[in-house]
C-alpha cells in the first residue's frame, strides 16, 4: 500500500515565516544596492550622507525613494506601507527642518523693512531738531524718501534718516507698509564700483563705445541687469550707458533725507551796484563782489563755455549754470591758472567731462541745442561773459555730497548752490 506523505498546519506556517523572512532580507538588500541617497537624523540635526553605513549608531533613519513596484521571485512588492512605517518615525519638527532646507533660496525675511517711514509729503516734509513745529529745521525728506522709525512722541515719529536723526509730523509719514511695497514702490538697485576705474559703453559689449569712466567706491543708479552687463545711469549726460557685472556690487538702497541749508541770497550785479563804485573812466559797473569788466570772447569760446556749463550743470538751476561760468572766467582772472578760456577748460586733471569724453560729445551737437536747458546754459554763458558774477571770485566747485564728504563745506568761502559747493 502506498503511503501519503501529509504536512501538519505547524510545519507549513513554520514554512511561511521562513519564507517571508527570506524574501525581506532580499528586497533590503536589494534595496540598499540602488538607493545611495539616504537621510540621518542625529542629535536633532538633519545630515545627508551618500552611505548611511558610514554613519555609526543612527537614532533613527528614514530612507528616501519614491513609491515604486519591484519584482523579487516573481512577487510584487509595494512600498507605499513601507514608506508609510518609516516617516511615521520622523518627527514633525524634522520634516519642517527639511522643508526649510528645500526652499532656503527663496526664503524671505519678513518684517525687514517693519520700521521704515515713507514720506508722503507733497514735495518734502521738514526734519526738527525737537517735536514741535516751532523747533529748528535740520533736514528735509522728500517725498517717497524714507527714514527708519525710532519712536513716536505725540504727533511726531522720531526719525532716523541717511544719518539725519529729527522728528518729523506724522500726518506726512506712511508707516507700517509690508516689505513687498516697499520694495516694489520705494527702493532702487544701484552699483558700487569695486575697483579703481572702469569703463562705461555704449552697449553692452567690449567691443562698444566707451562713453565714461567711473571710479571706485561710486555708486550710479541701476536701469537694467542681464547676465554679464548692467546699464546705469551717467547723471552728469543725463543718459546711460553698461559696465561689467564682474566689477560692481549690486545693492538695494533708497532715497534719504537731505540736511537742510538756509537759502543763499544771490544778488546780480544790478543788484549790488552803488553810485559810489561807478567809475568815471569806464561805464562798467563795478561792485566789491560781483562784477568785473566784460570779457572779449569769441563765437567759439561762448559755445565752449556753454557746453562745459552743461557738462557740469544740466540738472542745475539757472543760478547753479551761471555760477559754474564763473568759475572758470575767474580762473581766467587768477595767476594760479591759464590766462584763456580754451586753456582753463582743457587744463590737464581739472574737469572730469573733458577725460571724459562728456564735454566733446556736447559740441558736436552745439548747433541742436533746444531744449530749456540747453538754452540756458548758452544765457549763463553769455551773462558770465557780458560780466555778471553771482560767486564773487571763487575757483573751485564740485558736487554737494562728495564737497562734504571731502571737507569743503568747512572753508569760510562755501556756499551751496542746488546740488553743488562753491568755494
Amino acid at each position: 500500500m502506498r503511503t501519503r506523505r501529509v504536512i501538519t498546519p505547524n510545519i507549513f506556517f513554520v514554512a511561511i515565516i521562513f519564507s517571508t523572512y527570506l524574501l525581506s532580507s532580499h528586497f533590503f538588500n536589494f534595496y540598499n544596492k540602488n538607493y545611495d541617497e539616504t537621510i540621518i537624523i542625529t542629535d536633532n540635526k538633519l545630515i545627508e550622507q551618500e552611505f548611511h553605513n558610514e554613519i555609526e549608531e543612527p537614532s533613527v533613519i528614514s530612507f528616501s525613494y519614491e513609491t515604486e513596484t519591484y519584482n523579487l521571485n516573481h512577487d510584487s512588492i509595494k512600498l507605499s506601507s513601507i514608506e508609510e512605517n518609516i516617516l511615521f518615525s520622523v518627527d514633525d519638527s524634522v520634516l519642517q527642518d527639511q522643508d526649510t532646507l528645500d526652499d532656503e533660496d527663496i526664503v524671505i525675511d519678513e518684517g525687514k523693512y517693519s520700521d521704515l517711514g515713507v514720506s508722503i509729503a507733497k514735495k518734502y516734509v521738514n526734519i526738527r531738531k525737537e517735536p514741535n513745529a516751532s523747533s529748528e529745521i535740520i533736514g528735509e525728506l522728500y517725498r517717497d524718501s524714507v527714514g527708519t522709525i525710532l519712536d513716536k512722541d505725540g504727533d511726531w515719529y522720531h526719525i532716523n534718516s541717511g544719518g539725519i536723526k529729527g522728528y518729523v509730523s506724522s500726518e506726512y509719514i506712511a508707516s507700517g507698509l509690508s516689505d513687498n511695497k516697499i520694495l516694489n514702490n520705494y527702493s532702487f538697485k544701484k552699483i558700487i564700483v569695486k575697483f579703481n576705474a572702469l569703463n562705461v559703453r555704449k552697449e553692452p559689449n567690449l567691443d562698444s563705445e566707451q562713453v565714461s569712466s567711473i571710479y571706485k567706491s561710486e555708486s550710479y543708479k541701476v536701469y537694467n541687469i542681464n547676465e554679464d552687463w548692467v546699464q546705469i545711469h551717467l547723471p552728469q549726460t543725463n543718459s546711460t550707458g553698461y559696465v561689467s557685472i564682474d566689477y560692481v556690487d549690486i545693492v538695494t538702497d533708497f532715497n534719504y533725507a537731505v540736511k537742510y541749508e538756509p537759502p543763499i541770497e544771490i544778488k546780480s550785479i544790478k543788484e549790488n551796484t552803488t553810485t559810489k563804485e561807478k567809475t568815471s573812466k569806464s561805464n562798467t559797473k563795478t561792485t566789491k563782489e560781483s562784477q568785473r569788466e566784460e570779457f572779449d570772447s569769441s563765437t567759439d569760446e561762448l559755445k565752449l563755455l556753454a557746453c562745459l556749463i552743461y557738462s557740469e550743470a544740466s540738472g542745475q538751476s539757472y543760478e547753479g549754470k551761471l555760477a559754474v561760468a564763473n568759475v572758470v572766467l575767474n580762473r581766467v582772472k587768477s595767476k594760479k591758472y591759464p590766462n584763456n578760456i580754451n586753456k582753463v577748460i582743457y587744463q590737464k586733471g581739472q574737469f572730469s567731462v573733458v577725460s571724459m569724453g562728456i564735454l566733446e560729445k556736447h559740441l558736436s551737437n552745439y548747433n541742436n541745442f533746444k531744449s530749456s536747458a540747453q538754452k540756458d546754459c548758452i544765457k549763463a554763458a553769455k551773462e558770465a561773459l557780458s560780466g555778471t558774477n553771482n560767486i564773487n571770485n571763487r575757483l573751485y566747485f564740485n558736487a554737494y555730497k562728495p564737497a562734504v564728504r571731502a571737507g569743503y563745506d568747512k572753508k569760510s568761502t562755501s556756499i551751496k548752490i542746488d546740488g553743488q559747493l562753491f568755494w
